[in-house]
């Protein structure tokens, strides 16, 4: 989503900008639909991103816009949390909620919700990102609901806090041990091996 801006309202218009990008949300990421809304004395966008491997399958999402000293609209990244403050990684997160994944991961529905699908890919990691976790005062290990064959790693920007191998026929609580990580950060799990389906996961 763009935005241009103009004195009339037949134009001349002229280019502001990227609004929000949705590429990275799902394999099929392609346009994007939303509006925007003063609520409160804070401006939001509402907008859809792909989902479910398909055309026709929609998520909806929001985010608070901000403005630069110009007034031009800075460009929104896509978060998990929306308005909200950011997550708290000792709690459970739903994998589906991802803010972004690479091309090898789509989510689809399981039995009793929605779960990070990773098509094997034995050439290069495929990787899920979580726009934005708070890991608090520190965090020692991470526990995993997955079930696939592979490997695993986690960072935080460009910091590696752990990795380690998987095989489980099912659901299984996998428990890696991570570097020590404090405060609000970007998270990115990273997969590598056979098909895989990631439910959830949290912090300790």
């Amino acid at each position: 989503m763009s935005y241009a801006v103009s004195d009339h309202p037949l134009g001349p218009y002229k280019k502001g900008g990227v609004i929000i990008d949705n590429t990275g949300c799902d394999p099929q990421s392609w346009n994007n639909h939303g509006s925007i809304e003063y609520f409160k004395g804070q401006w939001y966008l509402f907008y859809h991103r792909s989902s479910q491997n398909s055309h026709i399958s929609r998520r909806v999402c929001a985010e608070p816009i901000y403005f630069d000293e110009n007034g031009c609209i800075q460009e929104v990244p896509q978060t998990c949390n929306g308005p909200e403050k950011p997550l708290d990684a000792k709690l459970n997160v739903d994998a589906s909620i991802a803010s972004r994944m690479s091309h090898g991961c789509y989510i689809s529905p399981i039995e009793n919700g929605e779960a990070v699908f990773y098509r094997s890919n034995y050439e290069r990691e495929e990787w899920i990102e979580y726009r934005v976790l708070d890991f608090g005062d520190g965090v020692s290990e991470l526990v995993l609901r997955i079930k696939g064959k592979g490997t695993v790693s986690v960072r935080c920007e460009s910091m590696l806090l752990g990795s380690m191998e998987y095989n489980c026929d099912n659901f299984t609580n996998i428990k890696l041990p991570v570097s020590s990580v404090s405060g609000p950060h970007i998270l990115w799990i990273l997969l590598k091996g056979e098909d895989t389906v990631l439910d959830s996961f949290y912090f300790k």
